[in-house]
């Protein structure tokens, strides 16, 4: 997909259950700690069914079975388990201060620096923290929420989506919302995949649609 997923936007994935949403995400998330050593991602876990063994396997597969290298890709992979719209501002918000404590530790390391002499060896690469995040799912928060009214569960959504996107482009982070899709029957005019016999479209609506960057539909 042109290079695959971009940095800095919010890239949703949407697709029925067992279409392979979580695992497309694993290989992203893998690919990104491979080509980036001195960064970390988090995965946001909404439903309670991340599997540690699953992305075992996808890491050992990517890496030749190096135990070292998956050992290290793993390490660097944080899981935050969620259980509504609360939690997963909390993760958000999290993973902002983060990113803030970080950028305060450098900015005293670079004070620092300044002051050793100039002939000391030049310090490692510095940490550039979580630049790949997957929630998965992000429709469970919001659907939830339906029984509170449709209005306050758009409200909220938005205003989550707004949040990541902003983590998203102010830290250049590579942000994954796995979605699920829901059945229609459209008219001929309005149909949701440019394949005719594509029944499906991504759940949580037109408003959902707009808070993203790319939509794929599985």
């Amino acid at each position: 997909l042109s290079g695959g997923f971009p940095y800095g936007h919010l890239t949703s994935i949407s697709g029925a259950s067992a279409t392979g949403k979580s695992l497309i995400a694993m290989h992203s998330l893998t690919t990104h700690l491979l080509l980036h050593c001195n960064s970390s991602a988090a995965w946001v876990d909404t439903l309670g069914t991340f599997s540690p063994s699953l992305l075992q396997q996808v890491v050992s597969s990517r890496t030749n079975n190096d135990s070292k290298t998956t050992s290290s890709i793993l390490d660097r992979v944080q899981i935050m388990r969620v259980f509504d719209i609360h939690g997963l501002i909390e993760a958000v918000d999290e993973l902002r201060t983060g990113h803030l404590d970080r950028e305060r530790h450098q900015r005293v390391v670079n004070d620092s620096e300044d002051e050793a002499s100039e002939e000391e060896e030049l310090p490692p690469e510095p940490f550039n923290g979580t630049r790949a995040i997957v929630i998965d799912t992000i429709s469970q928060p919001i659907t939830s929420l339906m029984t509170a009214g449709p209005l306050q569960a758009q409200a909220s959504m938005v205003g989550v989506a707004r949040s990541l996107s902003d983590l998203a482009r102010r830290y250049n982070i590579c942000t994954l919302l796995l979605n699920t899709a829901t059945y229609t029957h459209t008219q001929e005019d309005n149909l949701p995949s440019a394949f005719s016999a594509a029944a499906s479209k991504p759940a949580l609506g037109n408003v959902y649609a707009h808070c993203v960057d790319v939509n794929i539909l599985l």
